[in-house]
């Protein structure tokens, strides 16, 4: 039976089109929730916590951290947010414009599976799907609403945690114009309105394709590795913790040390460093000695590789010796980001 045949008669089954599950329909990169490069919990952020998902004034009193406790069928990981105080969230993922522009003169659809304890006591759930003129348009830009709904309270299952199964798939559509004044698309969920200390809301399966309907859930990528992959053209942490290595370098003066680093992947634009500041954060081993330093400096960049080093290694060295660089806390972290 030919893929036409076998579509058409679950069609005449199910009485509707059927959604392929097919990769590079959902455009939302880390929509299952799987890729958290920054770390698994993050208090009181003040940009991004799971990859691509950043808040948009959130405040404080606020932890996003993964979870896999009931996840949906066809994920293994949900983002939690809690509040830790009273105070509301606001969380969301930009699409540059190269994406958008596959939504030019459509109808989209963003859905995402959503659920709560019993202490949230506000007036439920918002999604909304916003458009800017700003090319590559981030926090900074001007959005405007280009579709709103509302997820009543009393429609949200209070089952945060628990079963797989207990989930309320919230939907928001909107026409996405081709004038130019949506370079750029924004896909929003918040609290309507603050709530309680202790309040949870848990979110799974995001997606934005083309549509007036939600359909099966996919990631964009379709694979694990490649939705990493997808995520690293945003964001790449190279270490996190103590005693990680970073990058070979060679020594240029007595000083001063440089290297060399490829990313895994080629990124947005060219990035900027990601990284802990402190002492002593990181390290230098070479012929033995270990002196410390506090951060990394870029030296030349593109969005394929980077040249860094640093010039704070005291009067240990010897102008071309060779040593590796890695962290030295273990709070430190290293990385390269080009977030929008």
């Amino acid at each position: 039976m030919s893929r036409a045949q076998l579509t058409s008669t679950v069609e005449q089954n199910t009485g509707g089109a059927v959604a392929p599950f097919v990769a590079g329909k959902n455009k939302i990169i880390n929509g299952d929730f799987g890729i958290w490069q920054r770390g698994t919990s993050s208090a009181n952020p003040s940009s991004y916590f799971a990859d691509r998902w950043t808040t948009n004034g959130a405040g404080a009193n606020i932890t996003f951290s993964q979870q896999t406790t009931g996840a949906p069928t066809g994920s293994r990981y949900i983002s939690r947010a809690t509040l830790t105080g009273t105070g509301y969230y606001d969380t969301c993922q930009y699409l540059e414009t190269s994406t958008a522009s596959f939504f030019w003169g459509q109808t989209v659809t963003f859905s995402i599976k959503l659920r709560c304890n019993s202490t949230l006591n506000n007036t439920g759930m918002i999604l909304k799907i916003d458009k800017s003129s700003t090319v590559d348009a981030g926090s900074g830009a001007t959005w405007t609403n280009i579709g709103s709904t509302s997820v009543p309270l009393a429609s949200l299952p209070t089952t945060a945690g628990t079963s797989t199964a207990t989930w309320y798939t919230a939907t928001v559509t909107a026409a996405v114009p081709a004038d130019g004044t949506a370079n750029s698309l924004r896909v929003n969920v918040q609290f309507n309105g603050t709530a309680p200390s202790g309040s949870i809301v848990e979110y799974a399966q995001a997606q934005l394709e083309q549509g007036p309907v939600a359909t099966p859930f996919t990631t964009a990528s379709g694979t694990l590795q490649g939705e990493l992959a997808l995520c690293e053209r945003y964001y790449w942490r190279v270490a996190t913790g103590a005693n990680q290595p970073i990058i070979n370098m060679a020594e240029t003066n007595t000083t001063a040390a440089e290297g060399v680093i490829q990313y895994p992947v080629t990124m947005r634009t060219t990035p900027t460093l990601d990284q802990s500041t402190g002492s002593p954060y990181f390290t230098f081993l070479h012929a033995g000695l270990f002196p410390t330093f506090n951060n990394f400096v870029i030296d030349i960049a593109t969005p394929n590789a980077a040249m860094i080093y640093t010039s704070t290694l005291g009067s240990s060295g010897t102008a071309g010796h060779a040593g590796m660089a890695y962290t030295n806390n273990a709070n430190a972290y290293f990385g390269f980001q080009a977030e929008l």
